[in-house]
């Protein structure tokens, strides 16, 4: 059935190349329209310049990807090279970075509507309405939603939406260099499902605090001989061995 108002997606001209986004969005949408960029371009920056500390044509792991900027940007930035997989678990949002790949012509950008955790099983979708205003990258998954957005979570028994959880571990990737993990809160359970990844390949990684304990995160995170660096809301997290490199 067709809506009887204007659809909620509208593709943006971005520094990124075209980019599928939601016209409500209250963070994203707004930052790209007033600039051409992310909100939280520097550090998608940053983390493309020190990615060839690792490798010229990184493998990176986009965790909570939200329109896909974080892997867009880096693709860009790296003319292209690399292998990124983007892990988005609001099936909206899944759909608008499928869209905006397929738009930029991309082949090496595989889009996957999973939510990442610790183990194997399946998660609720929290229920808003995409055809109002939201900051939709603030999106809590779990039994609440604690930071207060201009919505109320739904509690609909007939819209209810399920979505599968992996951990990362269990995917057998061949490699990862650069591990990005935003989501809202379930960072310290991606962390857990990615033991064997992060001891076997050592990614470079950024991690949102914001929502986690933030002492508990950066301990676990330093206890596998990672350095830390705080960048606003993330830790910057660089393997000791690699460490060196970085200007002081």
């Amino acid at each position: 059935m067709l809506p009887n108002h204007v659809p909620y997606g509208m593709v943006m001209p971005t520094l990124y190349g075209p980019v599928i986004v939601s016209r409500h969005d209250i963070n994203q949408t707004n930052h790209l329209l007033k600039t051409g960029r992310a909100h939280g371009h520097d550090s998608i920056e940053m983390i493309a310049k020190l990615s060839t500390l690792k490798s010229p044509e990184p493998f990176v792991l986009d965790v909570g990807a939200n329109f896909g900027l974080f892997s867009l940007g880096m693709a860009r930035m790296l003319d292209g090279r690399g292998v990124y997989h983007c892990f988005e678990a609001q099936r909206i949002l899944f759909n608008m970075i499928a869209g905006s790949v397929a738009l930029n012509g991309y082949t090496n950008i595989f889009c996957h509507h999973t939510a990442v955790g610790d183990g194997e099983g399946s998660i609720e979708i929290p229920q808003f309405d995409y055809n109002q205003a939201l900051n939709f990258g603030s999106v809590e998954f779990g039994g609440a939603q604690n930071e207060r957005l201009s919505q109320e979570r739904g509690q609909d028994p007939d819209k209810r939406e399920f979505v599968p959880m992996r951990a990362l571990d269990s995917y057998g990737f061949p490699r990862v260099d650069i591990l990005k993990i935003d989501v809202e809160g379930m960072e310290d359970r991606v962390l857990a499902g990615a033991n064997q990844l992060i001891d076997a390949y050592r990614p470079i990684m950024t991690v949102e605090h914001l929502k986690s304990d933030s002492r508990a995160l950066a301990d676990h995170i330093q206890g596998k001989d990672y350095k830390l660096y705080v960048l606003s809301d993330d830790f910057v997290c660089v393997p000791n061995e690699l460490a060196h490199l970085i200007p002081a």
